[in-house]
């Protein structure tokens, strides 16, 4: 048993051989800060470049058998203040949680800092019922904007929204915003390890594995059957009805999070759908609207199946078709933010492989693509945000100025 914190990842150093030259693939693999600086700036302006620059950075494309190929430069920047905060504005740490057998948990908070939980019914495909705990920020009142924040590879949504109402305690700050306005919401997302150690209770709804991030069908209840994105669809409309001056609705996530909101962008049919926006941070892996790729994918037959492409393999909690997906994605208002340190490779599938080297080289890529099939040019409803220093690292990039505008504000 551990406890679960944040996931820090160690510096990458510059390695010298024994003769004295550097090593080509134990090389920094990061631009200078003169260049991310620069790349910063390019991208609010012209994505497509940005992404070019970051495509000759060097070694960023090489990581075999560096000692950075699952390594960033970081910090225990999940577990302290970012710097850039205002004076006043106090970091609070999330509630220590244990880890069963590393990858699962006994029991869960219910109540938190600022954070308490609710419930709401989540409706199967059967018309049978199941109850989906949310957690959603104390003391609301003439709400006008909801947060809805996906969890991590450890589903551990207390985490995330805890850094998120970190962030959100910079942006009260920065833009004055009234405490009360803005809900702030997480749903619970636990899996059969999770139900088979007891974190679960027997009306919950719980997912096998990690499928929630693709709009996986639950595992439980038994005689429920419901998609995570339709019991995200749910939370977006309880908030609606409980709070009915809500003006837009933000879902965000980080890693696997960031994942999971890009494939709800792409695929919800909420009929709130219209007043949402999508902030994923630090995605590993993004869906494809063609069969093309900027890497090899041979002798990977499952390459443009969803969730890396649209070929085959579409939940099915959309009845929508590959190029109807296509088209709604690209209408959506999305911001991808993307931390410049972040090279680690996250994953060696093929079909992540073929995406690109990393997360870093992959976002580059697939802002290229996103031009490509957008005739040409970086769709007018996305935006990119590259951050400066910042690794796979999920407050700070929640935290950063342009991110807590578009989150918050915007």
């Amino acid at each position: 048993m551990r406890f679960l914190g944040s996931i820090v990842a160690s510096s990458l150093f510059f390695v010298v051989s024994v003769s004295g030259a550097p090593h080509e693939l134990l090389s920094k693999r990061q631009a200078s800060d003169t260049e991310q600086a620069a790349i910063v700036q390019l991208a609010k302006t012209n994505p497509v470049a940005a992404a070019k620059k970051i495509l000759h950075i060097k070694n960023v494309d090489h990581y075999k058998p560096s000692w950075a190929k699952y390594n960033n430069i970081s910090g225990n920047a999940d577990a302290e203040q970012v710097p850039w905060a205002p004076s006043g504005v106090e970091f609070q740490t999330s509630p220590d949680v244990s880890l069963v057998g590393g990858d699962s948990f006994s029991d869960v908070p219910s109540s938190f800092y600022m954070f308490k939980t609710n419930y709401v019914s989540v409706k199967g495909s059967n018309g049978k019922a199941a109850t989906q705990p949310f957690y959603i920020n104390k003391d609301l009142s003439n709400v006008k904007r909801a947060v809805l924040v996906w969890p991590g590879y450890y589903r551990d949504s207390w985490n995330y929204i805890n850094m998120v109402g970190n962030a959100f305690n910079i942006a009260k700050k920065l833009y004055d915003i009234d405490e009360g306005s803005v809900a702030i919401a997480a749903p619970y997302v636990l899996n059969q390890n999770d139900n088979a150690n007891g974190a679960v209770r027997s009306d919950w709804v719980y997912y096998k594995n990690d499928n929630w991030c693709v709009a996986g069908v639950s595992h439980g209840p038994k005689h429920v059957s419901v998609s995570s994105f339709s019991a995200m669809d749910t939370l977006v409309e309880e908030l609606a009805e409980t709070y009915p001056g809500i003006e837009k609705f933000v879902i965000v996530g980080h890693s696997l999070g960031a994942q999971a909101v890009l494939r709800y962008a792409m695929l919800t049919e909420s009929k709130h759908a219209d007043q949402m926006a999508f902030w994923s941070g630090n995605p590993g892996t993004y869906t494809y609207l063609t069969s093309d790729r900027p890497l090899s994918h041979d002798d990977c037959d499952d390459y443009d199946t969803f969730p890396s492409g649209l070929g085959s393999g579409i939940p099915s909690y959309s009845s929508s078709g590959k190029s109807a997906l296509a088209k709604q994605f690209l209408s959506r208002n999305v911001r991808i933010a993307q931390g410049l340190n972040d090279n680690g490779v996250s994953s060696e599938m093929c079909d992540t492989m073929a995406q690109g080297h990393d997360r870093l080289d992959r976002s580059a890529y697939y802002v290229e693509h996103l031009s490509q099939v957008n005739g040409g040019s970086f769709p007018d409803s996305f935006s990119m945000e590259y951050v400066e220093g910042v690794s796979h690292q999920n407050y700070p990039m929640f935290a950063t100025k342009d991110s807590l505008s578009y989150i918050f504000i915007e």
